[in-house]
């Protein structure tokens, strides 16, 4: 009578541990991949989020005699300022475009005009409130809207005008303390930063100091974009 040899064909604990540990390097080898890719995603929702609005507020201008909205427009016994934004909400498809995904710094708000538990990502440069188109001769270097954060959930309506506008285009290193109002631009895409410009277009820059020719700089370096700074 022939004997039958049988195998264990289950896997030894050594087996186990070396699959585990290819399983374990190929996981390290491509969270960073998949990380940046999901983070380029985003970058790429903002860019779009920016040209959206760009086009918005360009068509807005149309509608008002070739003028921009004001960064903050005050009305009397109204609780919420109107912020540009506000303003140009009904040429906008989607209100949500105000909210960068890549934005973990604004605190939510209900704003109404808006919507619930909206932030936005995007501050108007001083200098382009509600100015004339034909002020700016060129379009293609002035800044017209760039990335911050805004607070809103305890200070309401006060805070939610405060950061719809600044008045620098970059700040002095990523460790400074933050400011109480939107002064700096903020770099949330691997230090990088979205610009958008007068004709729409968009540019990511390397923060925390882009170069902006054609703009006053302060004793920092820092282009200045306040209500009387001169556009390029």
């Amino acid at each position: 009578m022939n004997a039958r040899i049988t195998r264990n064909v289950g896997f030894t604990l050594i087996e186990l541990l070396v699959v585990i540990a290819i399983i374990a390097i190929l996981a390290a080898l491509l969270f960073p991949i998949f990380a940046r890719a999901r983070g380029k995603a985003r970058e790429t929702s903002c860019v779009s989020n920016l040209k959206q609005l760009g086009i918005a507020i360009k068509v807005y201008a149309q509608d008002y005699d070739e003028t921009l909205p004001l960064g903050v427009l005050a009305e009397v016994n109204t609780p919420w300022p109107r912020t540009w934004d506000m303003q140009i909400q009904p040429y906008l498809k989607n209100a949500n475009v105000i909210m960068c995904p890549d934005d973990i710094d604004s605190v939510p708000v209900d704003v109404p005009g808006l919507g619930k538990q909206m932030y936005r990502s995007y501050s108007m440069t001083d200098n382009l409130s509600g100015k004339p188109l034909a002020q700016a001769s060129d379009t293609s270097s002035s800044v017209l809207l760039f990335e911050t954060f805004s607070m809103g959930k305890d200070a309401g309506s006060w805070f939610w005008g405060i950061y719809s506008t600044g008045y620098k285009l970059g700040k002095i290193s990523f460790t400074v303390e933050r400011p109480v109002v939107a002064e700096y631009p903020e770099f949330p895409h691997n230090e990088m930063g979205n610009y958008l410009f007068l004709d729409t277009h968009v540019r990511s820059l390397k923060g925390p100091n882009p170069k902006f020719p054609g703009y006053n700089r302060d004793n920092n370096d820092i282009a200045l974009c306040g209500t009387n700074d001169p556009l390029p």
